[in-house]
């Protein structure tokens, strides 16, 4: 939980640094949306927490925004940040990352929408070995190692 979260907004942070590069045809419309999927991403992990703490409806609730934020951000990656990036394995290791996110985003949603008696049947080992383990390694580790690769050379 804290590893990715505490990355994910890194990760938000090199998708806006490559949307409003000079050479990139963004338009605002995309650069709007993506100022809410950071904001979302760069909150929602402690909505979360205050959901954890107080009500699981709000945990429900909370966890499904975060979820639309990371979805929106990897959504972003695959039509636009991948296909600019320098070099192949720059554009596979963002395309992992940006799937790894919505795989993942997807079981979190869920996981929140027990609440409701939705999907009563994911457990915490399952969130551990899904979840968890997708964000660190897929989401977080090809993620980082994706811009690392794409950033520009410096003097």
């Amino acid at each position: 939980f804290h590893y990715a979260g505490f990355a994910a907004p890194i990760l938000a942070g090199m998708v806006g640094r490559h949307l409003h590069e000079p050479t990139h045809p963004s338009t605002s419309a995309l650069r709007g949306f993506y100022a809410v999927f950071a904001i979302i991403v760069m909150l929602g992990p402690a909505l979360v927490a205050v959901g954890i703490t107080f009500s699981p409806q709000v945990e429900a609730v909370m966890g499904a925004i975060l979820a639309i934020g990371y979805t929106g951000l990897a959504l972003i990656v695959l039509g636009q940040g991948m296909w600019r990036a320098k070099g192949f394995f720059a554009r596979v290791f963002l395309a992992i990352s940006a799937l790894s996110a919505m795989v993942t985003m997807v079981v979190a949603a869920a996981y929140a929408l027990r609440t409701f008696n939705l999907f009563p049947f994911l457990s915490i080992p399952q969130m551990v070995a899904v979840h968890g383990w997708g964000n660190a390694v897929g989401f977080v580790f090809f993620g980082l190692l994706g811009w690392a690769l794409n950033q520009k050379p410096t003097r």
